[in-house]
């Protein structure tokens, strides 16, 4: 089950696809030694057809002007860390004004290496 927040009472089955757009970057700084870095954005209401739809092509077409988390509430929850994040950029679809179809992309120099068997939790204790 997949929820939208921690205050959502509505579980949806299967992965709740998230499409925002980037407000803000924040890095904080622990010690001067260990640094995170968190995405701050205004996140598109994906939990119905309203504001989240795949079209007859199999494009994700996201609606801004249905949206949750921005920030001004204090229950809302607009921050992510930045591992958690994938580059997405929006093209306004002409045929329905209001929507946006999100395109998925590979940053340049990133490869995906697969699983190499390190947990991410392992991965930063061999950074340190």
């Amino acid at each position: 089950m997949s929820y939208a927040s921690s205050r959502d009472n509505n579980p949806m089955a299967g992965n709740v696809p998230y499409y925002g757009k980037l407000v803000d970057i924040i890095q904080l700084k622990y010690y001067d030694k260990f640094r995170v870095v968190l995405f701050k954005c205004t996140w598109a209401d994906t939990r119905d057809s309203r504001g989240y739809r795949r079209d007859g092509l199999g494009n994700n077409l996201v609606n801004f002007s249905r949206i949750i988390h921005s920030g001004e509430s204090e229950e809302d929850e607009p921050f992510i860390l930045a591992s958690q994040a994938r580059m997405v950029y929006y093209v306004e679809d002409p045929s329905e004004y209001g929507w946006n179809v999100g395109v998925h992309v590979q940053p340049r120099d990133l490869y995906d290496m697969g699983d190499c068997g390190l947990s991410p939790e392992e991965e930063l204790v061999d950074e340190m």
